[in-house]
């Protein structure tokens, strides 16, 4: 999946879900770590095109995950948007 001399860190765990299990042995664990993600979310996976110079991440939750509120910061929302979308950053 990766190039040569990409190594996953040793200590680097999952959530000790399905996901995050899947997600080690993808080498995501170190994506979902740099970027600080807690459950329920986590990195589905990932894709890598070094002529682009370009690295594709696809963050995921977990069925049934609630999330604070974006308006008024209450606890227990559930998601109702799951359309993908895609950064228009660089």
């Amino acid at each position: 999946m990766f190039g040569p001399g990409f190594q996953v860190l040793p200590g680097v765990t999952g959530h000790g879900d399905r996901a995050s299990e899947k997600n080690e042995m993808q080498g995501t664990g170190l994506f979902e770590q740099a970027l600080g993600l807690e459950r329920p979310w986590y990195v589905e996976r990932t894709g890598f095109d070094a002529g682009q110079r370009r690295l594709d991440l696809y963050l995921n939750f977990e069925m049934g995950g609630t999330f604070a509120c974006g308006g008024c910061g209450g606890e227990g929302c559930k998601a109702y948007d799951t359309t993908p979308k895609q950064c228009g950053g660089t």
